[in-house]
């Protein structure tokens, strides 16, 4: 079993390092660095962690492939449909308030072409939330199950997944938009992580996380291009 102050540095150490990077060093050369250095820590840690300890314990699969996509699909075109309805709607303004500042880090990040722009969509909606599917629901939360009841380590596992998107979206957003949707994110988190639990595969949560992905790359460019919904 993975020690519980080894569990706990990965737990923490997403929001810790978006506190540097996105915060205390943005505009610096160094936040790019940091943030590299971060997704190489969350790739060798869990690693080594097995390695030197345990693997999370293998779950069995429980469905066919087919439905696992089609289950996957369902949940993220929903739950990514709800993204832009709610940007569309009652969280307009919300939207014209971050603009500006995620055009700022677009910018300060060089990612104001269109294939710049592209490039990353792709690279955050299949690979970036395949990564964080195997950090998170795979390593984190099934190491979390070694320990807790199956409810407390859900819930746990989804607030340490909602903590970096917290500090992300607090500065896009301010405070308390920040801490809502941060939290909306963790619940997602949820949500995933018991999809893979019912269905014995990662596949399922990652479809649904990818396409979530997709409709906030959506909102990026609408940003972007200074378009936001309500201004459509």
């Amino acid at each position: 079993m993975v020690p519980l102050p080894a569990l706990l540095a990965a737990l923490i150490l997403p929001t810790f390092a978006a506190l540097i990077y996105f915060v205390l060093a943005a505009g610096h050369w160094s936040a790019a660095l940091i943030y590299g250095a971060t997704k190489v820590a969350m790739v060798v840690g869990p690693i080594l962690a097995g390695w030197r300890w345990s693997w999370p314990t293998t779950i069995v699969r429980q469905q066919s492939w087919g439905r696992i996509v089609g289950e996957g699909l369902l949940l993220g075109v929903v739950m990514g449909g709800a993204i832009i309805l709610a940007a569309l709607g009652p969280l307009a303004w919300l939207l014209d308030l971050a603009t500006p500042r995620i055009a700022e880090k677009i910018a300060e990040f060089n990612l104001t072409s269109t294939t710049a722009y592209l490039t990353l969509a792709l690279g955050i909606s299949l690979f970036h939330s395949a990564f964080e599917e195997w950090y998170w629901r795979w390593f984190a939360v099934g190491h979390l199950h070694a320990r807790l009841q199956p409810t407390a380590a859900h819930l746990i596992g989804g607030l340490a997944f909602a903590g970096h998107h917290i500090v992300v979206l607090w500065v896009y957003a301010g405070p308390v938009a920040g801490i809502a949707l941060g939290l909306v994110v963790g619940g997602a988190g949820v949500c995933w992580s018991l999809l893979h639990r019912h269905q014995g595969s990662l596949l399922g949560a990652w479809i649904a996380h990818a396409c979530c992905d997709v409709a906030v790359m959506l909102l990026g460019w609408w940003a972007l291009h200074a378009l936001p919904p309500s201004a459509s």
